[in-house]
């Protein structure tokens, strides 16, 4: 379990760079039996889907994979799902090893990509690995993917569902520290064009500072973010002070120091909460821009220009009484000898992909610490990878249902 992290980490799967672990997965299954579809997405037609939101203009060195083995018959099937993408790794300085090291240590796996979330691909795999190594066969279909794009919007598990994959449940070993996490938040990149009046100094009254109507959006910001975190507060996210954040991440105006700014451009990350769809959520903001900008003397006739830009995630949340949700989490008590922890959690997954389109119950639990993800000198716990392998191992069986060796 630790070497297969290790040997998947050693790949910098960056944006564009996911051809080459995406071949060795393929390899993987095609040598473990499955039916391997490998494939490089086509964007005219993933642009027909409705969750399509991407800036991208073609996907030529970012293919997909689906391996699917097939069941006895009788069985529900399963999607086992996860994103080979990784972030960046940063300052190098900042890594005690290269970050693509893939280091084992007494009880961690270290390097980019480590927890997020090539430690989970690995207790997919280990955990399949094991029921066939018990002369087990599964009676539903499972469908082993990954995935590309997850870190820029999941336009690769949206390439799946446009390829027409379907199964009875999904589950995503995304690093939730093996929570069974049945709620995410969405979000979307947008920008905001405002205008003002260049004027020299002499003159700055015939002039209209865009960086002070930027100021003035900035500050009534808070004012949406306050209400929409009251508002649409969701239960299984009542942990987090502001799930729904609203951050203004990039902020410039003006060319020159001695003269009124013209105009100024906010790029910001707005939060969603799963009770709204993207569309309810973005309707909402484009009208609250436009009534701030109607108190304002200059702004009314100036309204700023909205732009959303190509990254968009969808929320999503499921009933706590699942019955998929409380297989996990009793395979989780079985495991570990605890309950599990059901929850939501303020970041945005692929799993809202399969739940808010084709209405597939999908849960992410995987082991790892979104804590440490993106971070310089990422790690993932052994210890947690083989709970979490146990309990995946557990819910493909009792999901898919098994036959023992004749």
């Amino acid at each position: 379990l630790a070497q297969l992290t290790s040997e998947m980490v050693r790949f910098p799967s960056t944006f564009g760079q996911e051809e080459d672990i995406q071949q060795y997965i393929a390899d993987r299954l095609e040598k473990m039996g499955a039916e391997v579809d490998f494939w490089y997405p086509d964007i005219e037609q993933m642009r027909k889907h409705p969750g399509f939101c991407s800036d991208r203009t073609d996907f030529s060195t970012s293919p997909n994979v689906c391996g699917v083995f097939k069941g006895s018959g009788d069985g529900k099937s399963l999607i086992l799902n996860g994103h080979v993408d990784v972030v960046p790794p940063g300052n190098e300085d900042d890594w005690s090893d290269s970050p693509w090291s893939g280091k084992i240590t007494q009880d961690r796996v270290w390097g980019r990509g480590s927890t997020d979330m090539k430690g989970g691909l690995a207790c997919n795999f280990i955990a399949l690995e094991a029921i066939w190594a018990a002369g087990l066969t599964l009676k539903g279909d499972i469908l082993f993917q990954t995935v590309m794009d997850e870190e820029c919007g999941g336009m690769g598990t949206l390439a799946q569902i446009v390829r027409g994959y379907r199964a009875d449940g999904v589950l995503i070993p995304e690093c939730m520290k093996n929570n069974v996490v049945i709620a995410t938040i969405g979000s979307a990149w947008v920008r905001l064009t405002v205008p003002g009046r260049g004027a020299l100094l002499s003159n700055a009254e015939a002039g209209a500072s865009a960086i002070e109507k930027a100021f003035y959006i900035y500050q009534r910001l808070d004012v949406l973010e306050k209400d929409r975190t009251q508002r649409l507060a969701h239960p299984l996210l009542a942990g987090f002070k502001t799930p729904f954040k609203i951050n203004v991440g990039k902020l410039n105006g003006g060319n020159w120091p001695s003269a009124v700014p013209d105009q100024a451009v906010m790029e910001i990350r707005y939060g969603m909460s799963p009770m709204e769809t993207v569309e309810q959520a973005k309707a909402e903001f484009e009208d609250y821009i436009n009534r701030i900008a109607d108190a304002d003397p200059w702004l009314k006739d100036h309204h700023p220009v909205v732009e959303w830009l190509g990254c968009c995630w969808h929320p999503y949340s499921m009933d706590t009484d699942d019955a998929f949700v409380q297989m996990v989490a009793a395979n989780h008590e079985a495991v570990v000898g605890n309950d599990a922890t059901i929850c939501g959690i303020a970041v945005a997954a692929d799993a809202a992909l399969y739940s808010r389109f084709l209405e597939i119950p999908s849960i992410l639990f995987g082991p790892g610490e979104v804590t440490v993800a993106h971070q310089a000198n990422e790690y993932v716990e052994i210890n947690k990878m083989m709970d979490a392998t146990k309990v995946i191992a557990a819910t493909i069986m009792d999901w898919c249902g098994y036959q023992d060796a004749e």
